[in-house]
C-alpha cells in the first residue's frame, strides 16, 4: 500500500504527464490534478461486490464459520438449503413440525396435520346382508 508521500508523488507524476499531453495549458492546475487523482484511484466497488461481501460476512456469523473462511465459500454456505446442510430444527419431530404448519387459503386457515397426530375418521362398517327373500 502506498504511503501519502508515495501517493502524492504518483499523482504529481501523472498530472505532469496530462499537462504535457494537453499542450501545457495555463490555469487548469486543479482540474488536471483532480483528473490525475481519479485516474490513479482504485475503482469503487460495485453493488454486486458489496452484496457478496455482506452476504459472506453474515454467513460467517449465522453458520459459525471460521473468520478465515474464503468469501466464496461463505457465500456458498448462505446459498445452500437447510436440507443440503443437514440441519434440522432442534427439539421438534416431523409430526410436531407438520402439526404446527398452517396453510393459508382464502380467509381461512387449515391445519396440515399428519396421520400420526390427527388420525382420519373411522370408516363406517359395511352393511350386513339382508335375509333372502322367499
Amino acid at each position: 500500500m502506498k504511503t501519502d508521500s508515495a501517493a502524492h508523488a504518483a499523482i504529481s507524476h501523472r498530472a505532469r504527464k496530462i499537462w504535457e499531453t494537453e499542450g501545457y495549458p495555463i490555469g487548469r492546475d486543479a482540474e488536471i490534478w483532480l483528473t490525475a487523482e481519479q485516474q490513479l484511484a482504485p475503482p469503487a466497488p460495485t453493488a454486486a461486490a458489496l452484496l457478496k461481501s455482506e452476504t459472506a460476512a453474515e454467513s460467517v456469523v449465522e453458520f459459525n464459520l471460521p473468520s478465515s473462511t474464503p468469501e466464496d465459500d461463505a457465500v456458498r454456505a448462505a446459498l445452500q438449503t437447510p436440507e443440503s446442510r443437514g440441519t434440522k430444527t432442534p427439539g421438534k419431530t416431523a409430526p410436531q413440525l407438520a402439526a404446527a404448519t398452517q396453510v393459508r387459503g382464502t380467509g381461512t386457515s387449515q391445519s396440515t396435520t399428519t396421520p400420526a397426530t390427527n388420525p382420519p375418521p373411522a370408516k363406517p362398517a359395511p352393511p350386513t346382508a339382508a335375509a333372502p327373500a322367499p
